[in-house]
């Protein structure tokens, strides 16, 4: 194993970050996440997505900020170490695919200087490794303009330790049950509904 790579799945850790420098929201980046992490995405950007031929796309939410937890949302919960797959990486495609922005929103600290750095890491490896884009992490790039408050000013959190999140309880540790928040996010909008086979089996 590289000095590289985490002993929790052999993924390669992105080492070679970049830094977003916007309206100081300083977090450092794994190179395959840099994109997505820089892009502006003000109010102006907010725009309806377009599902041409999918069902119910009229009823579908505009682009939207999602702040998502890591451990035992993402990933079995196993912190340090990143857990087991629990389902989450479909979902999470399928919501970049909607139009809809990805913030990492964890407890795993990673600002420059940070010597708790190496805790971020390997999350941030498991969503190189599943290509899912992220647009920042632990913040949002421009709301220092109207706010001072740490909180990512998001419009949906996703967190195991949410109140009334669904959740798959057969364990000693509980984690999200990402069936369950796959019926929501299309109950809700967030994603559109799924669209039948075009011929029979």
């Amino acid at each position: 194993m590289s000095e590289n790579q985490t002993p929790a799945d052999g993924v390669d850790t992105p080492r070679d970050t970049a830094v977003i420098r916007d309206s100081g929201c300083e977090i450092e980046l794994g190179e395959g996440l840099k994109k997505a992490a820089v892009e502006d995405i003000g109010a102006k950007n907010f725009e309806s997505p377009k599902h041409f031929g999918v069902r119910g796309a009229w009823k579908l939410k505009p682009k939207s900020v999602i702040a998502l937890d890591f451990d035992g949302t993402c990933v079995y919960p196993d912190y340090p170490g990143v857990g087991r797959e629990i389902g989450a990486a479909p979902v999470l495609h399928d919501l970049v695919a909607a139009g809809h922005y990805l913030v990492l929103w964890t407890v795993r600290s990673g600002a420059m200087g940070d010597p708790n750095a190496d805790a971020l890491l390997p999350a941030l490896a498991w969503f190189q490794k599943h290509r899912i884009p992220l647009h920042s992490v632990n913040c949002l790039p421009g709301q220092k303009d109207y706010s001072i408050s740490p909180k990512v000013d998001a419009h949906l959190y996703i967190d195991n330790k949410g109140l009334g999140i669904p959740l798959v309880e057969d364990d000693e540790k509980p984690f999200v049950d990402w069936d369950r928040v796959r019926e929501y996010l299309i109950t809700e909008g967030y994603l559109p509904e799924p669209t039948a086979p075009l011929h029979a089996p």
